[in-house]
């Protein structure tokens, strides 16, 4: 009875009159693979591989589209496309403007390039000597196999918190970055995962451990010595699920205050993405979703706000947040919830937003080789509709990519791993938005990336009051 009396107090007076028609979502600007772009030359469907982002993979990847201020949007681009040690003459000019691991500056009104914010080095931090010896194989407690590979292979995503600082997910450390001027200087490093076999938190101790380790998704939020983050490893992994950690120094250093278990693997959902938490009435709420392509569910974390107890899991017959349920519809051509990437959400904001890439293989079977990619709002009312479960569809974008645009040339990679690790959605409310509106990021991780705004927002870049 806490639990509903919890939801029924906070959620009515945020969320009394949610209804799909007040929340359309607009698209302010997108660039995609299949659409040629001078903007980004590098954005382009191409043929490579899923791995070594060490600078010559010749497919591009890019991570985490976040807001860092009023006038200006943050891309991390991982790989450009060109190898460098053996370019193309026209592409020489591309990894010039555009460097492997950079963070560029972009705008928010029409997603013009504005420069480089900071180029990162492949190995922005020195690994702690027991990471290598159990990467390696050569720790004495064991275990004795060989990942040296995961020394060098990362799936860096950023964050910013509200003082301008930049973080950086780097295999088992969280790295941060002091704003100076348009660029920044570091890094230094704030979090470093224990040094434990098998690690904290993991609840099937005879399965990977600490050498499978590694911290991909990241979210901060506060300023001062308010800040709060949380983070998780997108993958199967012991210990992989949403670590939520508090900082008393205003992010020089964090502390994992509570983590969301799961029995079978110690983690959230199967191993996927995390949103930032947020605050709703008297409660603290974290999204998060499974492992794309094998369980695609949303899940809901709650605890009282203010409290560091732990977080509780809404049970499957509550929240189970459905597809869109339009019966003139084939399943084809709308939301499904195939291959759920990512999930955001925003202080007030009465939904939740999550990313989906087209249905995983679609590109090897005929009757799903037109799955899309959606990016889709689910209520966090009280059941608006009365069918006795919480996070009812709202409203759907489509991004018209499909798996098969990607041409990838190596046996074994005809889905796009990637895609899945690198890809996010991040969930705003700039200044002067009207209650119920948001704007959402998206990037696709190899696809594109985009702006949305949801709810009753102009944005038209003729006539853009808001920045």
């Amino acid at each position: 009875m806490k639990r509903i009396f919890l939801v029924i107090l906070g959620t009515i007076v945020c969320v009394s009159f949610v209804n799909a028609q007040d929340y359309p979502i607009t698209k302010a600007w997108e660039f995609l693979w299949t659409e040629e772009s001078e903007e980004y030359p590098w954005l382009r469907a191409e043929q490579g591989t899923n791995w070594e982002h060490d600078g010559s993979n010749e497919m591009d990847f890019f991570s985490t589209l976040i807001r860092y201020d009023a006038d200006r949007l943050m891309l991390l681009l991982v790989e450009n496309g060109v190898n460098e040690a053996d370019p193309a003459p026209e592409d020489i000019a591309i990894a010039e403007k555009f460097p492997d691991r950079s963070v560029l500056w972009i705008s928010p009104v029409d997603g013009s390039f504005m420069g480089v914010a900071l180029k990162l080095d492949f190995l922005p931090a020195e690994d702690t000597e027991y990471y290598k010896q159990k990467v390696t194989g050569t720790h004495p407690d064991g275990p004795e196999s060989d990942r040296s590979w995961q020394l060098t292979e990362q799936w860096p995503h950023i964050a910013a918190d509200d003082d301008g600082f930049l973080y950086l997910v780097d295999k088992h450390k969280i790295l941060r970055y002091t704003p100076d001027g348009d660029t920044f200087t570091g890094p230094e490093v704030v979090f470093t995962y224990p040094e434990q076999d098998p690690p904290i938190y993991s609840t099937n101790a005879g399965n990977l451990h600490y050498r499978a380790w590694r911290i991909q998704s990241i979210n901060v939020k506060g300023s001062g010595n308010n800040k709060v983050m949380t983070t998780a490893a997108r993958f199967w992994i012991d210990a992989g699920g949403v670590m939520y950690y508090t900082s008393n120094d205003g992010g020089a250093s964090w502390t994992i205050q509570t983590h969301r278990g799961q029995e079978q693997r110690g983690g959230v959902g199967t191993g996927g993405a995390t949103s930032a938490p947020v605050t709703f009435g008297e409660e603290e709420w974290i999204f998060a979703n499974g492992f794309p392509g094998s369980d695609d569910r949303l899940y809901r974390f709650f605890r009282t706000a203010g409290t560091q107890e732990d977080f509780f899991q809404d049970i499957p017959d509550l929240w189970d947040p459905q597809i869109d349920p339009a019966e003139d519809v084939a399943e084809i051509d709308k939301y499904m919830k195939w291959n759920l990437i990512d999930a955001a959400a925003a202080d007030g904001v009465p939904y939740v937003a999550v990313l989906s890439l087209p249905k995983w293989q679609s590109r090897n079977d005929g009757e799903f080789i037109d799955a899309t990619a959606w990016v889709a709002i689910h209520s966090v009312a009280l059941d608006p509709n009365g069918d006795g479960i919480e996070g009812d569809f709202l409203s759907s974008y489509q991004i018209n990519v499909h798996e098969i645009d990607e041409l990838q040339g190596v046996a074994g990679d005809e889905d796009n791993w990637d895609a899945a690790s690198f890809a996010a959605i991040n969930m705003y409310v700039p200044e002067g938005f009207p209650d119920g509106a948001a704007e959402i990021l998206w990037s696709g991780g190899t696809s594109g990336f985009g702006r949305l705004v949801v709810g009753d927002v102009d944005v038209s870049v003729k006539d853009w009051s808001l920045f």
